[in-house]
């Protein structure tokens, strides 16, 4: 798979219309989750499964700058398939796969592939909790293959959110 611009994230975040009228189960959950003041985003490195020490720290971290009487909630990328995607943060282990990430700054092989799903993941739980809690302000944060995840998305980001990111923070980003 060819790694996707931010151009075609985006045109594939305007076909949610076309999807919010059929909604899955994952979606339908993310659009009636509570609003709450600060929603919180991650995306995992590669090869690290879901809740892994990176995603826990940055939450609790988090948390506790934000407290009462403003509520958070943390979402973790690739706990859902939303849109038909779900990040599966692969492994570079494999030697094809670290080869293909290094020669073409990520873009290439399973690994762009991870990165596209991811991206057009978070892109899409964006867009729906913000449709939902168009109030709510978002906190973005990602390690490694997350960080690089994250990037993906930002230009799309930005039009589609109209200012409800906060911050954003990338540790280990490879494509910087």
């Amino acid at each position: 798979m060819m790694h996707r611009s931010v151009s075609a994230l985006a045109g594939v975040a305007l076909s949610l219309g076309l999807l919010a009228a059929l909604p899955s189960a994952a979606e339908a959950a993310a659009a009636d989750t509570p609003c709450t003041d600060v929603e919180v985003v991650y995306a995992r490195g590669a090869g690290q499964s879901l809740r892994a020490m990176e995603a826990i720290r940055f939450r609790d971290q988090l948390a506790e700058r934000i407290q009462e009487p403003l509520t958070m909630q943390f979402y973790e990328v690739g706990t859902e398939a939303i849109g038909g995607y779900q990040y599966p943060a692969v492994a570079v282990g494999d030697p094809r796969t670290l080869v293909g990430a290094f020669t073409t700054a990520g873009e290439a092989n399973e690994y762009g592939a991870s990165v596209d799903a991811g991206a057009a993941e978070m892109l899409m739980y964006l867009m729906q909790r913000r449709d939902a809690c168009p109030e709510s302000r978002f906190v973005l944060g990602g390690y490694s293959q997350g960080a690089q995840v994250v990037g993906e998305i930002l230009g799309g980001a930005q039009y589609f959110m109209a200012g409800n990111i906060d911050f954003v923070a990338l540790f280990g980003d490879p494509k910087l």
